[in-house]
């Protein structure tokens, strides 16, 4: 499996990491924001899932949504990772494609439940 972790918290980006590796040994890299991301994206690099903060600096993470959409880089399921969970907050990450929410702080069987579910692996 091949991640991408996008979120400006090095603790949170760690966190992301270590468990998708634990879990199902995959290759996880790493973005501090939604400009970064696009920039690996635009280099051809593919995911099988992405996980994506929404308060970011630079660029946050609905804008990342929209134009990575927008120029057709990536059809990865997305999940969101925040600290806010409000109605309005899950309704735009929805609109903008997002597949599943997680929220700030998250345990393991947390990360592992949604990307089972996103990639349709038996637990």
């Amino acid at each position: 499996m091949d991640a991408l972790v996008i979120d400006d918290s090095e603790t949170t980006r760690i966190q992301l990491e270590m468990c998708l590796q634990h879990l199902y040994k995959a290759n996880v890299t790493q973005a501090v924001n939604g400009q970064d991301a696009l920039d690996i994206l635009r280099e051809g690099q593919a995911f099988d899932i992405i996980f994506c903060d929404i308060n970011m600096p630079i660029m946050g993470g609905f804008q990342f949504l929209e134009t990575m959409h927008k120029e057709d880089l990536c059809k990865a399921p997305i999940v969101i990772v925040s600290t806010e969970g409000g109605g309005f907050m899950k309704e735009q990450g929805k609109h903008l494609g997002a597949k599943a929410w997680l929220l700030k702080p998250f345990e393991q069987d947390q990360v592992e439940k949604i990307a089972n579910r996103l990639l349709k692996i038996a637990s």
